[in-house]
């Protein structure tokens, strides 16, 4: 862990709203990112984000030293995975990333297309997906912050690719 972060959680810990600010700062947007990864839906992301960060906020004595973007991850994942399951609907409404797409359409064109065979896949796909693809997260943190074992991940993460493949090769790409 980078030392300005092991500061960061300690002062944290000691009530420093500052330090949580700064965290806050520094790992908002890949906590908005994979809830939205899972849901779809920009609202809905961001009120997950705030969840998390509102737990971090409650829970800042229990944290333990070390990164906080993986627990944050989890809280945020959870949530998202317990509300998608209340929903009946799951579309993608709109591309949060990445800024190269603005200078290239076509590589936003194609990235759109990939987002809208994402919010096709089950969620635990769509899940993974995320932390190892688009996170380059490993098969054991994934793991760890889906609290699932790392088979059910690399299965998942098989069956992702396939079904996102299919689904991008009906598109015509």
């Amino acid at each position: 862990m980078p030392e300005e972060e092991f500061e960061l959680i300690s002062r944290l810990k000691k009530d420093d709203k500052d330090a949580f600010s700064q965290l806050y700062g520094k790992h908002r947007l890949q906590v908005f990112r994979a809830a939205y990864l899972i849901l779809g839906n920009r609202e809905q992301a961001e009120d997950i984000m705030q969840e998390s960060f509102f737990k971090l906020w409650t829970n800042r004595r229990k944290i333990r030293e070390g990164p906080v973007l993986p627990w944050l991850l989890k809280v945020a994942t959870n949530a998202s995975l317990s509300l998608f399951r209340k929903r009946r609907e799951y579309p993608l409404e709109e591309i949060p990333f990445p800024e190269s797409g603005k200078d290239n359409p076509e590589e936003a064109l194609i990235f759109k297309e990939i987002l809208q065979g994402l919010s096709k896949l089950p969620k635990r796909q769509r899940a993974v997906l995320a932390f190892r693809l688009v996170f380059e997260y490993s098969e054991e943190e994934t793991a760890k912050i889906l609290g699932i074992p790392r088979g059910t991940v690399r299965s998942n993460l098989f069956k992702a690719k396939e079904n996102l493949r299919k689904r991008i090769n009906e598109q015509g790409f």
